[in-house]
C-alpha cells in the first residue's frame, strides 16, 4: 500500500503496554528493539528511588521509551505527516532515551555535577539559594534562556550520550540506513538541533512543553505512582493539535486550536500536581539526593566509571558489555557493604550509603512548603517560617514551576534589559518551537500565556519551593 508516495507503514509485532494498551512495532522498531542497547533500559527506572516510597513506581525507561515512540506517532499521524516522516517521528521516540545513566537523572546529576563543576544542589547553602537564585532571577529572568531551544552540547547530558551510543552502535546505524532514515536526523532531534528547519516539527514533537516525553511520562508515573493528577484527557489535547507554517518567520509550528487551550491548561497544571504530589515528595527527595550524593562521592574517588571508561564502553557498544551493565543494578551493588569497599569514605558518605543498603531514610526535621507568584513573596515566606536562618541538618530545596514561560510583552520587556545574544525575531522564534502555542488561524499564532481564556496565562509565575532539612544518623 503506497501514501503519499511512499510505503505504508507496517506493524509486524505488538507489545502490550499498562498505559497504552497494545504497542505496535515496525519490523525497524523490532529489530531496534532486540539490541543490548535499547533492552539495557529495562535495568534503568523511569523515576530513580521514587519506588521506595510509591510501590508502584517500578516502570523502567524502557517501557516510556516505547510509550513515547506511540504518542508520537498519534502526534505526528494527527499533524498529517507523510509514512516516512511517522517513521522518523517513532523512531527518535524510542530511542531517545538510550543513553541514560543509573537511576536516571539522579546519576545524570551525579556525573555532571562531577565532571563539569556543577556546585549547585539546588540546596545545601541557603543563602546561595535565595540571593544568586530567587533574588538574581529578578534581574535576569529564568525563562529568557529556558524558553530558547538549543542544542544538548554537555557532554554528560543523557541526550547527548543517547547519540553517542546511538553513533558508536554500527548496528543501530545499519538498521536505521537500511530503513532510509538518516542517523544525523535522528541525532539531530534527539538533541534538540533546530538548524535545520525541515526538522523544528519532529524536534517540536519530542522536546517542546507539550511533546510526546511530558505526555507519556505524566501518564506512566501518574499511573505507577498511585497519583491522579497524571489523569489529563489526552485524547482530547491531541485531537486539537495542529501545525502551521508561520507566516512571519518561515517554520513549522506545532500547537492546538482554540479549543484546545482548556486541555492545554489542564495538561500544564497536571503535570504540576504531580511534580509536587510525586517527584517532590520529602522522602522522594532525600532518598534520591543520598544516591546522588554517594555516586558523586564514588566518582570523585575513582570507584565509579570515569570519562574515559564510560565513553569507551559506548564507544564498544555492540561488542562489550560494560554500558549494557550500567544499570541501576551496578549502582547498588556498590552500594551494599559500601562501609567495608570503602573505609576510608567520610562518615556522611558512609551513613548514606549505608541508610541505602537498608531501604531508609533520614527523619525530616523541618518541612516547609510556600508557594507564590513572585521571588519576593517566597522569600517572604520563608523568612516568616524561619527557613532563612542557618540549618542545623541537612537542607534540601528544590522548586517547582507551572511553566518557566512567560508572555509575549514580559519577554521582550525582559529581552531589552538582558544581553542574550540573539535578535528579538530569532528569540521569539524559538519561544513558539519551545512552548505551548495555540494557533488561531494560519497568520495567527501566539503561546498560550497570551490567550486571554488561559487559566494557566494567570498562573504562569507560579512556583513552589520545597525547603526540607534532614536529620541523619
Amino acid at each position: 500500500m503506497m501514501l503519499n508516495g511512499v510505503k505504508a507503514i507496517k506493524f509486524s509485532d505488538y507489545i502490550l503496554d499498562n498505559v497504552h494498551g497494545y504497542i505496535s512495532l515496525t519490523s525497524l522498531e523490532k529489530e531496534l528493539e532486540s539490541l543490548p542497547a535499547f533492552r539495557r533500559l529495562r535495568g534503568v527506572k523511569q523515576l530513580g528511588a521514587t519506588n521506595w516510597v510509591f510501590p508502584g513506581a517500578e516502570h523502567t525507561r524502557y517501557s516510556h521509551s516505547l510509550g513515547v515512540m506511540h504518542i508520537a506517532d498519534i502526534m505526528a499521524q494527527k499533524l498529517g505527516f507523510t509514512q516516512k516522516e511517522r517513521q522518523l517521528a517513532r523512531v527518535t521516540g524510542m530511542l531517545h532515551d538510550v543513553g541514560h545513566y543509573p537511576l536516571s537523572h539522579v546519576g545524570e546529576r551525579a556525573y555532571r555535577r562531577f565532571f563539569n563543576g556543577d556546585k549547585v544542589k539546588k540546596s545545601d547553602d541557603i543563602s546561595l539559594f535565595y540571593t544568586k537564585r530567587l533574588l538574581a532571577d529578578e534581574k535576569q529572568p529564568s525563562f529568557i534562556t529556558h524558553t530558547l531551544m538549543n542544542k544538548s552540547l554537555d557532554t554528560f547530558h543523557h541526550e547527548s550520550i543517547s547519540e553517542r551510543v546511538i553513533r558508536s552502535s554500527g548496528a543501530i546505524k545499519e538498521a536505521l540506513s537500511e530503513n532510509d532514515i538518516s542517523v544525523d536526523d535522528v541525532c539531530s532531534i534527539i538533541t534538540g538541533d533546530i538548524k535545520d528547519e525541515r526538522l523544528i516539527k519532529f524536534v517540536q514533537i519530542l522536546h517542546s512543553e507539550m511533546d510526546a516525553d511530558r505526555i507519556d511520562y505524566l501518564l506512566r508515573d501518574a499511573s505507577s505512582s498511585g497519583a491522579g493528577n497524571g489523569a489529563a484527557e489526552i485524547s482530547a489535547l491531541i485531537r486539537r493539535m495542529e501545525i502551521v507554517k508561520h507566516p512571519y518567520y518561515g517554520v513549522d509550528i506545532m500547537g492546538v486550536n482554540s479549543k484546545g487551550v482548556v486541555p492545554a491548561d489542564q495538561f500544564l497544571i497536571n503535570r504540576y500536581f504531580t511534580f509536587a504530589q510525586v517527584f517532590r515528595h520529602k522522602y522522594v527527595t532525600i532518598i534520591n539526593r543520598m544516591c546522588e550524593d554517594v555516586m558523586y562521592w564514588l566518582l570523585k574517588n575513582g570507584d565509579f566509571p570515569q570519562r574515559e571508561t564510560l565513553f569507551s564502553w559506548i564507544d564498544s557498544v555492540d561488542s562489550n558489555d560494560g554500558f549494557f551493565n550500567f544499570t541501576d543494578s551496578f549502582f547498588f551493588s556498590e552500594v551494599n557493604g559500601f562501609s567495608e569497599k570503602h573505609p576510608l569514605a567520610p562518615p556522611s558518605v558512609k551513613c548514606k550509603a549505608d541508610m541505602l543498603s537498608k531501604y531508609a531514610a533520614p527523619r525530616d526535621k523541618r518541612n516547609i512548603i510556600i508557594s507564590g507568584a513572585s521571588n519576593l513573596s517566597i522569600i517572604e515566606g520563608l523568612d516568616e517560617r524561619g527557613a532563612l536562618e542557618s540549618a542545623d541538618g541537612y537542607a534540601v530545596i528544590e522548586e517547582t514551576f507551572l511553566t518557566k514561560h512567560a508572555a509575549k510583552d514580559e519577554f521582550i520587556a525582559a529581552y531589552e534589559m538582558n544581553d542574550v545574544g540573539l535578535d528579538i525575531d530569532e528569540c521569539l522564534k524559538r519561544r513558539l518551537i519551545d512552548g505551548v502555542a495555540v494557533i488561531r488561524d494560519k497568520n495567527d499564532v501566539a503561546l498560550l500565556y497570551d490567550e486571554r481564556s488561559s487559566v494557566v496565562k494567570d498562573l504562569r509565575r507560579h512556583r513552589t519551593v520545597f525547603f526540607r532539612i534532614y536529620e541523619m544518623e
